[in-house]
């Protein structure tokens, strides 16, 4: 197969070190992820504190507050002040329910009330840290799948997974390596044309400097940019 697309952190000169563009939060209830990383050889990869801890501080205020989710699936780490974000109770848990129904393209701003403390102190910045999105972009019903994989499933779910070194080093070297120990031929910086099909198959990729045909027991992996 012919895999396309590449990306890299840089070398900071002043910090003497590598530098990714960018992360997201990975908790360790993400199957997907786990299951990915085990894939190509990467599980030992990411790393992370043995329980889960989410430090909070407020910008503007100053405020600061610490949100420790508890074992079970039931949120009772609400009732306890030392747990949860200020003015938060055990019945904003409900907004979890909100977010379950929201129907495909709502937003998380227009599924939730914006004016509420436990929006701005918690769903706001979770949405931010794992949709990459503000609240009014950021899908609702994507939302739900990861508090569905994680804070429904208690504290050892919930805990920050981050890359030891970097991303490339995590997620992409490692994966490279497999589809080249795995036979496929990779085209980095050859821009796809076009895509021939014959019938329900990709019969010839088009790229700037050559076209190549796929045979009938190949494979084609397209990673492309939004």
């Amino acid at each position: 197969g012919h895999a396309g697309g590449r990306c890299r952190s840089f070398f900071d000169a002043t910090l003497g070190r590598a530098i990714d563009n960018g992360n997201h939060l990975v908790l360790s209830g993400n199957t997907n992820v786990n299951e990915y990383l085990a894939h190509i050889g990467a599980a030992d990869k990411l790393s992370g504190p043995e329980t889960a801890e989410f430090p909070f501080m407020d910008l503007a205020s100053g405020a600061r507050w610490l949100v420790r989710p508890g074992r079970g699936p039931i949120p009772v780490w609400l009732m306890s002040p030392s747990r949860r974000p200020p003015g938060v109770g055990l019945g904003d848990a409900l907004d979890a329910l909100k977010l379950a129904r929201a129907g495909h393209g709502t937003t998380v701003g227009e599924c939730l009330a914006a004016d509420r403390p436990v929006f701005q102190r918690f769903w706001a910045p979770l949405a931010t840290a794992v949709l990459n999105a503000r609240p009014e972009e950021g899908s609702a019903s994507l939302l739900w799948t990861t508090v569905r994989s994680t804070f429904a499933r208690g504290e050892a779910a919930c805990r920050p997974r981050m890359a030891e070194v970097g991303l490339s080093e995590t997620f992409v070297d490692p994966a490279l390596t497999f589809l080249k120990d795995s036979g496929c031929a990779m085209r980095f910086n050859d821009r796809l044309r076009g895509v021939a099909v014959d019938g329900d198959r990709i019969a010839e990729l088009d790229f700037s400097s050559d076209t190549v045909p796929l045979a009938a027991e190949e494979s084609a992996i397209l990673a492309l940019p939004p």
